[in-house]
């Protein structure tokens, strides 16, 4: 008896805890993802479906990340990061976050640049390159960079603020 009780409890949870999930991963209407990649200065998350694939070109990491809906994005951990060779629509825009400093752009094809330079010396740069967004794709993207946090060392390995450091970001962009 205890066995199909347990079976029983076991089924339910299967089935119930992907609507707990998905319930748990929105933020004020808003696609909410907890940080389950980690670049040296940065974390971020993926969500069912979405892809990373961590490269090691040289002395430095290469994320590409397969986002939902064809969205792709590039993200660069390492010392000397390089713009999109896509033409800026505008200039560059900076900020100052309590882990660092953030500059973006967007770019003339549609695509953006955002970077990342933690306060602390010995963090390497951490440079998002997306190419297009489309607008069915604004969503997605827009969730994925508020997603973001500044991570660095901490006592028992790496520890990641609370602090969405792309947020001031979008919301600059309009979106």
């Amino acid at each position: 008896m205890k066995n199909v009780f347990g079976l029983l409890v076991s089924a339910i949870f299967i089935l119930c805890a992907p609507s707990v999930a998905q319930a748990g991963n929105k933020l004020k209407g808003q696609r909410y993802v907890y940080c389950n990649v980690f670049a040296a200065s940065i974390c971020f998350g993926i969500t069912q479906g979405e892809s990373s694939r961590m490269t090691i070109p040289a002395d430095f990491v290469v994320y590409d990340v397969a986002l939902g809906n064809g969205l792709t994005a590039i993200v660069y951990s390492g010392r000397q990061p390089q713009p999109l060779a896509l033409p800026p629509a505008v200039g560059l825009n900076e900020y100052t976050v309590p882990e660092g400093r953030v500059a973006y752009q967007p770019l003339t094809q549609g695509g953006y640049d955002f970077f990342f330079r933690p306060s602390a010396a010995n963090l390497p740069i951490t440079h998002v390159q997306f190419q297009s967004v489309t607008k069915g794709q604004e969503e997605i993207f827009t969730d994925f960079m508020r997603n973001i946090r500044a991570c660095g060392a901490g006592s028992s390995g790496v520890a990641c603020s609370e602090s969405r450091i792309f947020s001031q970001a979008i919301d600059q962009m309009g979106l």
